[in-house]
């Protein structure tokens, strides 16, 4: 009878062998899948916030560019206003916009001939739209991974 049980008990603990080796490979496995998921949502995690960064920087920048642009204009026209309220500037205007003179003046105009050109006025400068900053390479590479937006 102990001949009889002895493959079976061999045969019992073959099984526990395998099992025991089978069950630290799974448990590897689900540790070793486990840690990658969370390093990937960890990497995902951070690549939004990153891209958010840089893009909240590009409108930062281009922001400051735009202050600067209009603090400019500003300065320009504070002197041209302050130009305006000058009294060689307002008789100036007086007489070119409005054709008036002083009491004992008299006013002529000249009309130009059919072969003479009026004189070109200067355009006015337009204001050039602020063009935002080229994306570096890491923006580039962080939209490229992170399409999803």
């Amino acid at each position: 009878m102990t001949a009889r049980h002895k493959p079976a008990t061999r045969a019992k603990s073959k099984a526990k062998g395998a099992e025991a080796v089978a069950r630290p490979r799974l448990l590897r496995r689900l540790a070793l899948g486990s840690v990658s998921t969370l390093v990937f949502l960890g990497l995902m995690a951070g690549v939004v916030p990153v891209r958010q960064y840089l893009e909240q920087q590009r409108r930062l920048d281009t922001a400051r560019q735009r202050i600067e642009l209009l603090d400019e204009e500003n300065r320009r026209l504070a002197g041209r206003a302050q130009e305006l309220r000058t009294d060689e500037e307002i008789e100036r205007l007086a007489r070119e916009q409005y054709s008036l003179v002083r009491p004992g003046e008299e006013a002529f105009a000249l009309l130009p001939g059919s072969d003479e050109k009026r004189p070109a006025q200067a355009p006015l400068k337009p204001t050039t739209p602020v063009k935002p900053p080229e994306p570096s390479w890491l923006e580039k590479a962080l939209d490229t991974i992170a399409f999803w937006d």
